[in-house]
């Protein structure tokens, strides 16, 4: 399955905490993710200072998010009626997914760096 670029309309910068958190989302991006999967997509999130960068959207039929928290980055997606999976990605390669059945919150942790860390869905 060929996967396509599609760069999204959202770039911004988020106030949390008081800390500034720039995100830019891009879904149906061509990483090197799970290529048994129907469709899938990311978003970067990136930490300035020392608040906790989130972001949620709409995500294939289910709902996503994924940011920093302290020194780790997340990511997690719940969908109720397929099976999909979460990948936190940091800026090294280290990489941890779950994958969950339809109904049940998939949640991926890992080490974050300083730049570059990643969190994926995907639906099966």
């Amino acid at each position: 399955m060929k996967k396509f670029l599609c760069l999204s309309a959202l770039m911004g910068v988020l106030l949390t905490s008081g800390g500034i958190v720039s995100a830019t989302e891009a879904l149906n991006l061509d990483v090197p993710e799970d290529h048994t999967a129907i469709y899938g997509g990311g978003m970067e999130a990136t930490e300035e200072g020392f608040s906790s960068s989130k972001l949620r959207y709409a995500a294939g039929g289910g709902d996503f998010n994924c940011g920093v928290n302290g020194f780790k980055v997340y990511a997690n997606y719940y969908h109720a009626r397929a099976k999909h999976s979460a990948t936190a990605k940091n800026g090294r390669g280290g990489q941890v997914r779950s994958v969950q059945k339809a109904g049940v919150r998939a949640y991926a942790t890992c080490n974050a760096t300083l730049t570059g860390n990643t969190g994926w869905w995907n639906v099966y």
